[in-house]
């Protein structure tokens, strides 16, 4: 959702890289469905953060990478 400027205020921008893992898990089964995972990494390694299909976020994040073409 678009933000409105008229209303609202940017008040920090940051570039930083960041390494986007997408993963298939799960056995396709009922117990253990299969899906993807999406993981972002820090540059040096570190998780910041796993999202399952589960989570609230997963479909505007995976929607997200996909139109910035990072996954086809």
């Amino acid at each position: 959702m678009p933000i409105d400027n008229s209303k609202s205020r940017l008040k920090e921008v940051a570039v930083c890289k960041l390494i986007v893992t997408k993963t298939l898990v799960g056995n396709g089964t009922e117990n253990s469905l299969a899906r993807d995972v999406y993981q972002i990494w820090s540059e040096d390694g570190g998780l910041i953060s796993t999202l399952d299909y589960e989570d609230e976020a997963y479909g505007a994040i995976s929607r997200s990478f996909s139109s910035l073409g990072v996954f086809r």
